[in-house]
């Protein structure tokens, strides 16, 4: 398999983690943290760039071998 098709299929994985249950609740916590709120006229464009976000520290953890059960807080402080 090549490098760039590993590559897609990685990103393909981590968005569906995004989308598999309520893990998209990760980057709209975030923005509540930062105090974002839905009247800013960049809050679609900040939701677009953390879902970016946690598509690569999913990637991230996958390759550090991180355990399942710390993802999401991996991710968490990395979409931060």
């Amino acid at each position: 398999m090549t490098n760039n098709k590993k590559q897609i299929e990685l990103y393909q994985d981590a968005f569906n983690f995004l989308l598999d249950g309520d893990h998209e609740l990760v980057v709209y916590g975030v923005l509540k943290k930062l105090h974002i709120r839905h009247d800013n006229p960049y809050y679609d464009d900040l939701v677009q760039e953390g879902m970016v976000a946690f598509a690569e520290k999913y990637i991230q953890a996958i390759n550090l071998k991180k355990s399942p059960g710390s993802y999401l807080l991996f991710i968490y402080q990395g979409v931060y």
